[in-house]
């Protein structure tokens, strides 16, 4: 496997400079948050005018007698959206995170990448660790490495 590794990485880094240039521009994507920040912020800012309808609401209730179907109704209604607002936050919350750990996993991918400096290349725990997302072994032999920057290299056993 040690073998069939080097040789898939061998052949990746067959254009480095390119490798790396095309590295740094979905690092720079993946980590340019600016667009997710704000729609969080927007759905944050929307949440707390529901919040505030739904507060209301409850006043207007307790300060005067309301029919409570319409009141029920109208409650449910704000909650509904509130949750839903809730879900879509949660949702960017966690497509940022994603995003976070990519570009983690790339920075260290483009790191181990930039380092390699002696030829020929060498097994290096660190460096299967930093470079390879996983490896596919199929019943024909074939090896197909999935490395961290999205790259894929079969190899034949």
């Amino acid at each position: 496997m040690k073998e069939h590794f080097i040789a898939a990485l061998s052949r990746l880094l067959a254009d480095r400079e390119a490798l790396l240039e095309d590295g740094r521009l979905i690092l720079h994507a993946l980590a340019d948050l600016s667009t997710l920040d704000k729609e969080q912020a927007q759905v944050r800012q929307e949440m707390e005018v529901v919040a505030g309808l739904v507060e209301n609401c409850i006043k207007e209730n307790a300060a005067r007698a309301m029919d409570q179907a319409e009141y029920t109704a109208r409650y449910d209604a704000l909650a509904a959206r509130y949750e839903k607002l809730q879900a879509r936050h949660d949702g960017l919350q966690k497509k940022r995170e994603r995003r976070q750990i990519q570009a983690d996993e790339l920075s260290g991918f483009l790191f181990a990448i930039y380092a390699l400096d002696t030829l020929p290349l060498e097994f290096d725990p660190a460096l299967w660790t930093a470079t390879v997302d996983h490896v596919t072994v199929h019943a024909d032999g074939q090896l197909v490495f999935r490395f961290r920057n999205g790259a894929e290299v079969t190899e034949e056993m």
